[in-house]
């Protein structure tokens, strides 16, 4: 995209996994269960092509793409899968789960600074909560009950 504002792909991978695609214009999110119609999908592909075509855009239009998941997030870009895709690995970041909770947290709130919690069943399978505090620097993670789960 030629904006000074970039074409942001999120994408869930794991249970109820989905696409959400934040543009200098909109924001268009969907569910892949909600087009596969198969409940806790963990499917994405479907979701990302709806995305695409609700913006008129193609995936070469991304400026960005951030995937996350609920279990285990992809360790590296590359095991995305998207730079076989062409998307160059510099366009390609992966987020903690939790991590990307509050970040969804903070930049939705009033507040230029916070403390947040995040809590859900497992996140990445290793803490169930976490703490953050965030500011217009970023978010950083003060502490969480590590599970010891791999």
């Amino acid at each position: 995209m030629t904006s000074s504002r970039p074409c942001v792909l999120g994408i869930n991978f794991g249970h109820d996994g989905g696409a959400a695609l934040l543009t200098p214009d909109c924001m268009v999110a969907i569910g892949e269960e909600r087009l596969n119609r198969h409940r806790y999908s963990n499917g994405w592909l479907n979701a990302v092509m709806y995305c695409l075509r609700a913006t008129n855009l193609a995936l070469a239009d991304v400026d960005l793409i951030v995937a996350s998941s609920y279990g285990r997030t992809p360790a590296k870009p590359a095991d995305t899968g998207f730079d076989l895709l062409g998307i160059p690995l510099g366009r390609i970041t992966t987020v903690d789960h939790h991590l990307s909770h509050a970040y969804t947290a903070f930049c939705l709130s009033p507040y230029q600074r916070a403390t947040i919690l995040v809590t859900d069943g497992g996140g990445n399978n290793t803490d169930t909560e976490t703490f953050y505090i965030a500011d217009s620097d970023g978010i950083s993670r003060l502490g969480g009950n590590d599970t010891g789960r791999p």
